[in-house]
């Protein structure tokens, strides 16, 4: 559970909430347990990804490639703190542009 957040959603009516990188949950379940309506967004780890497209990690490397935050702008001048994450998946012994 995340600590700030729970001071700051203290403060607020339940409402509608976007969990992004919810990992195990914690944070949407305690959100909801008080009455928010919750919808979580898990990124999978690069293992969960090579198992699910059944990829041979001898063949196959897959890493994070996250970018730095930033603050991204909105409606009425509101701000976000803002993370791509991305998994590159490349064939091991390819070019940059995949290769062999």
């Amino acid at each position: 559970m995340n600590p700030r957040l729970a001071e700051i959603a203290e403060l607020l009516p339940p409402g509608t909430a976007l969990d992004l990188g919810c990992g195990a949950g914690g944070d949407a379940l305690w959100l909801a347990g008080r009455g928010w309506q919750v919808t979580e967004v898990r990124y999978p780890t690069p293992r969960e990804v090579a198992t699910e497209l059944a990829l041979d990690s001898a063949e196959w490397s897959i890493e994070r490639a996250d970018t730095p935050q930033r603050q991204a702008s909105g409606p009425a001048g509101r701000t976000a703190t803002v993370v791509d994450h991305v998994l590159v998946i490349r064939r091991r012994g390819a070019d940059p542009e995949g290769r062999r």
